[in-house]
């Protein structure tokens, strides 16, 4: 059995997940500016403006070679389709091991439209993303507005995903 465990990362994603990781850094340096993080070893720290509501422990960034798929971490989630908002669990997963093993990242619906996998809907929320800022420890899951706004402008749409561990 897993062990329950406290710990709950807020993970900032574009919305795009093609975005290039560029506008990731982007981000950090404004909100560095804005004194909303501080520069640590190896990662950042809370600054003096708010960024988390309830604050968090620590900020960094994950980045890879491709697009990665992100979730809660914690088992099944809901999936439904952009247009009519059925169900497409099943589908999902068949189109999610398709395209990791290399294939296309979209999903033919029944609404009988193809949909990119990053169009779907999560309950937990989820993303695909080629980076994405993990904000470790955190006390609330949203962005304090003015945070939010300036990701916006760097980012467009962002997605917020809570992450345990």
């Amino acid at each position: 059995m897993a062990r329950a465990v406290h710990r709950l990362a807020l993970l900032v994603l574009p919305g795009d997940p093609d975005l290039d990781p560029a506008r990731i850094d982007a981000l950090i340096e404004r909100w560095v500016e804005e004194e909303r993080l501080k520069v640590a070893s190896h990662a950042w720290e809370p600054g003096s403006a708010p960024l988390v509501e309830g604050g968090f422990r620590r900020a960094r960034v994950e980045r890879f070679d491709r697009v990665r798929f992100v979730s809660s971490g914690l088992g099944g989630f809901r999936v439904t389709c952009p247009d009519g908002g059925g169900s497409v669990v099943e589908a999902f997963d068949r189109a999610h091991s398709t395209w990791v093993r290399g294939g296309p990242r979209t999903l033919t619906c029944r609404c009988g439209r193809e949909h990119d996998l990053a169009a779907l809907g999560f309950a937990p929320e989820a993303g695909f993303a080629r980076a994405w800022i993990a904000l470790q420890e955190v006390e609330g899951l949203d962005l304090a507005a003015e945070a939010r706004r300036g990701a916006e402008q760097i980012l467009g749409t962002v997605h917020l995903v809570a992450r345990r561990g």
